[in-house]
């Protein structure tokens, strides 16, 4: 009998509608995400930005995201990050340029030269022709029936001459005089 009793049991078991199991889902395909690499920066700048011709001016850069950075003007590669001296003779304008993975970045800095200042000599005060020969011009004079000069008297005609470089364009009459 319980040969009958498990052969009914299974027999009912199996006449019974089965229900149907889902299948799970096929795995998903990896997802493949490419990421953009950040694009380079670079920032380039000059101080003093304006110098007088033999000084020097100090470049400062910074690049970000960048694997190479190069300044034209002379100057070629360097590293991200730096600063530079130069000395143009001229007026220059110089350009760096960051590049990397996403792109390239370009920073331009301007050094401007001027000549060296001039100096000139501080004008003198003006005064009148009458002024400058009564305050500048002394007389000479000879000895009694004399043709040459004493020393002291070359000395203030050698002065005189000077007095008259300095001031050109004065216009003046020699007079002799004799005692007959």
């Amino acid at each position: 009998m319980t040969l009958l009793l498990a052969s009914l049991l299974t027999a009912a078991s199996g006449c019974k509608k089965k229900s149907v199991v889902p299948q799970p889902p096929p795995p998903l395909a990896p997802t493949t995400t490419t990421e953009t690499p950040p694009a380079p920066t670079i920032t380039l700048s000059a101080s003093p930005s304006t110098i007088q011709k033999g000084q020097s001016s100090t470049l400062t850069w910074r690049a970000t995201d960048a694997t190479s950075v190069a300044i034209d003007g002379g100057i070629g590669s360097v590293e991200p990050s730096g600063r530079r001296s130069v000395s143009p003779a001229a007026p220059t304008t110089y350009t760096a340029v960051a590049t990397g993975p996403g792109g390239s970045a370009k920073s331009s800095a301007r050094v401007t030269v001027t000549d060296e200042p001039r100096v000139t000599p501080p004008s003198p005060p003006t005064i009148s022709d009458g002024e400058f020969f009564g305050s500048r011009v002394k007389d000479v004079f000879f000895d009694y029936d004399k043709y040459d000069l004493r020393d002291d008297a070359r000395s203030t005609l050698n002065e005189d001459a000077r007095a008259f470089s300095e001031r050109g364009g004065i216009r003046f009459v020699i007079e002799g005089h004799c005692d007959e």
